[in-house]
């Protein structure tokens, strides 16, 4: 992808010319996802309505979609009001045909918590726990919207420990974003010292990892 460890998007469109002839919906998003990544949202528009009128109950369509949505080139085109809603509706547009897929459902979410509604966020993430294939994804997003949005964190407390205990569908890179969440819970609710055990725990996975740095300088 353009910036993305010296990836152009010359380079970024041919392979999605590529996956195209493989899966049309996939390589349309990933043509859609290249130009909103390159500041062009109305050019990337009509091939993410293609995606996702060719394949509507693709999750990774919808999140591929969701994603470019929730950034800044589609923010500053579309102003931060007009986004914001638009975040929201096409959220609880795109739910029901992902409920049971983490991925989708996790995009979904996180559009909804960057669109100021956090509860839904919680409540789409829980209705859609028992049924998804990959429950982690969905425990990990529940931490990270209790983290950040300060709401219902004893249960998002819960939920990471079953993350950090657990084998995690979305691989071992997930690890050190559960810890680090849970350490920032845990220094809302006053736990310093679990808080900073948490954050080390963090930097044990990623030595580098930004969010976990700052949590344990802040820590003292």
């Amino acid at each position: 992808l353009p910036g993305i460890l010296g990836g152009s998007t010359r380079r970024a469109l041919a392979c999605a010319n590529s996956l195209r002839a493989v899966s049309p919906a996939k390589g349309d998003a990933l043509q859609g996802m290249v130009l909103a990544m390159d500041g062009k949202w109305s050019d990337a528009l009509p091939y993410f309505g293609r995606a996702l009128s060719t394949a509507p109950g693709d999750a990774q369509v919808v999140a591929m979609y969701l994603q470019a949505l929730d950034d800044k080139g589609a923010r500053k085109a579309l102003g931060d009001a007009a986004w914001n809603q638009k975040l929201q509706w096409e959220a609880a547009r795109l739910l029901p045909s992902v409920k049971t897929k983490a991925r989708g459902v996790e995009a979904v979410a996180e559009c909804l918590l960057d669109g100021g509604q956090p509860e839904q966020a919680w409540k789409a993430c829980t209705d859609a726990l028992p049924g998804v294939e990959a429950p982690s994804i969905l425990r990990l997003e529940l931490g990270k919207i209790a983290a950040r949005a300060g709401i219902h964190r004893q249960e998002g407390l819960a939920y990471l420990d079953q993350v950090t205990t657990q084998p995690l569908e979305g691989g071992t890179a997930g690890y050190p974003g559960a810890w680090w969440r849970k350490g920032q819970i845990l220094q809302a609710l006053g736990r310093t010292g679990e808080a900073k055990a948490a954050a080390r725990k963090a930097l044990t996975y990623d030595p580098k990892h930004p969010g976990a740095k700052k949590l344990l300088e802040s820590l003292g």
